[in-house]
This record gives C-alpha cells, structure tokens and sequence, in this order.
C-alpha cells in the first residue's frame, strides 16, 4: 500500500482542538487540471449532491496571505455550495467515491478556463504544455508549472495538525480549445497528441516524486459544441482515447459527445450540473477501481453494492430533500428512462448510476445507486 505522507492544514476559523478533532485521520488527495468544464462554468453549486460533513475538504492556498511559516497560507474548507467555484463533477466524485472506498476526499482545483494544451494555441488565459515551459502564443502562461506551484506551496507551508494525505489521483478535462483552434488551422492533430502525451508523462512523472509511489490519471474525454461536432473535436476525442493506452491513463468517461444532445448542456461549451454529476460519477467508479480496499467494512454489508439506493438533493430547490417515499420514473444522466422508484426501491433493481426521479409536481431529484 502506498505510504501515507503526513501534511498540516490551517483551519479557516482558529487552530482550536474542537475544530481539529472534526478532520478524519487521512485524506485522498485528488488535483483537478483543465479548462472550465474541469472548473465547472456551467453548473449550479446548489444543485449538486453534497458529501457529508467531515467526508470531503477543499484545499485553498491564499498566496497573499502570510502563514504561520512564512509562506502562503493553506486552509481546508468543507465541500459546500458556497466553497465551489461552479459547480464541477467533485461532489458527486467525493460522495460515490467515499460510499465505494469508506475514504474521505481532499481536492486542490487548478483547472483554469479557456486555457489549450498546446503553446501555440495559447489565447492569453495560459496553456499546459510541458515541452514548452514559457508564457503561450497569446501571451498566457504556463499552467503546467502554476499547477505544480501551487501544489508545492501546499505541501510545503502546511502548519503542525492535518490528515495523513495519500496522493490519489489527477483528474484532466481538457481539449476544447485546442479542438477549435484545429479545426481554425491555427494548430495540427500531431500537435495535439505530441503536448497531451508529454503534459500527462511530465504531470505523472512529477507527482510520482513527490508523493513516493504511481499517482494515477483520469482523462475526461471531451464532447463538442452544442452547435454541433467538428474534425477538431473528433480528433481530439481520439487522440485522448488512442493516447490512454501509449502514456498509461485512465479514460473514465467518453460519454459527453451525447451530453448536446442530452440536454446535458448549460450553454454553447459548459456542461450543465446533470452532465457534471455525470463525469463525477464516471470519474469515481474509476478511482475507487484503483483505491486500496476498506480497512473495516461496515457491519452486516456484503460490498460496496449492497446498498439500496440512496436518495439526495432536488436540484429544483436547493435546500429541499425527501422527507418521505416517492413515486416516479427514474432516468438516467442521458434522459433514458430505466426503472421506476416506488419508494425506497427501484424496479428494475438500477446499476451503480447517477439518475433522477421524475415526481408528480414535476420536481427533478437525484440519486446514486452504489
């Protein structure tokens, strides 16, 4: 099993013992990089499943403050609607991921929207490239390094109580922009699979010596425009799917070509919280593949499936929740309708999935079977 390494976080509020003792003896830490669909743009932080208290932790590094080191100053924030930016695919990651493994999660965002892989592509908001480490053809810097900066500014001016953190994984969701500078003529494919095979060697290479051990990818295959797909967006979808095997990620979602077509779209480019409530799941069934097993299993559960679904926030009203049975149609996160809940039960019996029930009054609630 991969070691433990033990780090310190700042407390937003005081370094008071009541407020230290509500942390969990570890964390798995997961690095979020991309453009804005890996940021979330388009999706309601009301509306998406929230962990339980004590399960999942943003982590914030404020540059611009002094720590009690010196340094930046690290803070560990609890996930809730007002601590994301957008609404992103983690929450549903941390509460699927958590309910598979039993291990609370840690996420340090580093995503940055409008951003490209490719220098050349750069327009200004920054690029990822690591076989070219200056500032981008639009003058953006490299996101590559700030990512890797802002990682070490965690680690190194954490204070004296945290977690131990196992380093768990890298999420990537990326290719937007660079899919429509292809089709532009601005960039070629070859560019693309050249940037994207390095970045994600450089990014494996590099956590792999600070954590001690592999630390896996996850590659989110992109969809396209809702006006439709392109040579651009095609090209990159299969360099991403034909790159996974060559540089040794993991593809865990190649779904969000359909999400246009879905409805799964909060506007011309961004997934709305459905989609993003989509590739959280995809992303957590993949990383809890990869997770060590639960030290303690809970008592009388045969598995991580055992349980009946469990049903979360109607995204409708964001503070409202079930407060007794309901009765509907189940959809999937594609809009196909796969069995009906009556109750606590869904018949057909539902597959490990993110859904909704379709209520009477029309109210639209999720759940995640597991």
């Amino acid at each position: 099993m991969p070691r433990l390494l033990p780090l310190a976080f700042a407390l937003a509020l005081a370094a008071a013992p009541s407020a230290q003792s509500a942390f969990p003896d570890s964390l798995d830490l997961f690095l979020m990089a991309g453009q804005s669909n890996a940021v979330g743009v388009g999706g309601d932080p009301g509306a998406a499943p929230l962990p339980e208290r004590g399960t999942s932790y943003l982590v914030r590094v404020l540059p611009d403050s002094v720590g009690p080191t010196g340094g930046p100053f690290v803070e560990l924030v609890t996930v809730r609607p007002n601590t994301i930016v957008g609404g992103t695919a983690l929450p549903t990651f941390a509460v699927e991921y958590t309910a598979r493994t039993g291990r609370p999660t840690a996420f340090l965002q580093t995503a940055f929207g409008g951003t490209t892989n490719v220098t050349e592509a750069d327009r200004g908001r920054g690029h990822w490239s690591a076989r070219q480490l200056g500032p981008g053809a639009g003058g953006g810097p490299n996101r590559f390094q700030l990512a890797l900066d802002l990682l070490d500014a965690f680690l190194e001016n954490a204070p004296a109580h945290t977690p131990a953190i196992r380093f768990a994984g890298l999420f990537w969701i990326q290719g937007e922009t660079d899919a429509q500078e292809i089709d532009r003529g601005r960039i070629q494919t070859t560019d693309y699979r050249q940037d994207l095979r390095a970045t994600i060697t450089a990014l494996a290479d590099t956590l792999a010596a600070r954590a001690g051990y592999p630390v896996p990818i996850y590659v989110v295959q992109i969809g396209h425009l809702l006006e439709g797909d392109s040579p651009g967006f095609r090209d990159v979808r299969d360099v991403q799917a034909e790159s996974a095997g060559a540089v040794g990620y993991t593809l865990a979602c190649n779904h969000a070509h359909l999400f246009p077509e879905a409805g799964l779209m909060a506007d011309f480019a961004h997934w709305n919280q459905l989609g993003l409530n989509h590739v959280g799941l995809e992303l957590a069934l993949a990383a809890a593949a990869d997770a060590p097993p639960r030290e303690t299993p809970t008592a009388g559960e045969d598995g991580p499936d055992a349980a009946a679904p469990r049903v979360l926030g109607n995204p409708a009203r964001r503070t409202a929740r079930f407060s007794a049975p309901v009765t509907g149609p189940v959809v999937d996160a594609l809009g196909r309708v796969v069995a009906r809940l009556d109750g606590a039960r869904a018949t057909p019996a539902l597959a490990p999935g993110t859904y909704a029930v379709r209520t009477a009054d029309g109210a639209l609630r999720f759940t995640i079977a597991r």
